[in-house]
């Protein structure tokens, strides 16, 4: 997605993204957003952020200026989290068929629900796996 953001093939009027407060360099974090909001923010004609009192200051890529910004609203409350989901024994397994197809180095993406957290939880001893938007492989590398 960043390659179709940057070259055009997408094209982003306005992106909607989620923020820590400012630091004191002026600069705010993605936080949890650390996905393809950078690559949005910087594709958009216009970038409106939620300035999020508790979204966590994360490092790395996820840095943006103020400048950036177009429009802010400021706000204080908690960030959506997801609830655990009980797995049952069936779902286990089918967890553990799947996780037997997944090579080390696989690139992946889960949804939400028991099966999910099941092959998640099956791919404990796996090595080297990458998260990404699509099943497709060369979109992780």
């Amino acid at each position: 997605m960043p390659k179709r953001f940057k070259s055009g093939a997408i094209k982003i009027d306005f992106a909607f993204i989620q923020t820590s407060a400012p630091d004191k360099n002026g600069y705010v974090s993605l936080g949890t957003s650390v996905d393809i909001a950078k690559s949005a923010v910087l594709a958009a004609g216009c970038v409106i952020a939620e300035i999020n009192q508790q979204m966590p200051r994360t490092f790395g890529d996820g840095l943006l200026s103020v400048s950036q910004l177009h429009f802010a609203v400021e706000s204080n409350h908690p960030l959506f989290t997801s609830h655990e989901v009980s797995v049952t024994e069936d779902e286990k397994k089918i967890g553990q068929y799947v996780a037997q197809l997944i090579d080390d180095g696989s690139c992946l993406q889960a949804g939400i629900g028991s099966i999910p957290n099941a092959v998640m939880a099956a791919l404990k001893d796996h090595r080297h796996l990458g998260v990404g938007l699509f099943l497709f492989k060369n979109f992780c590398q």
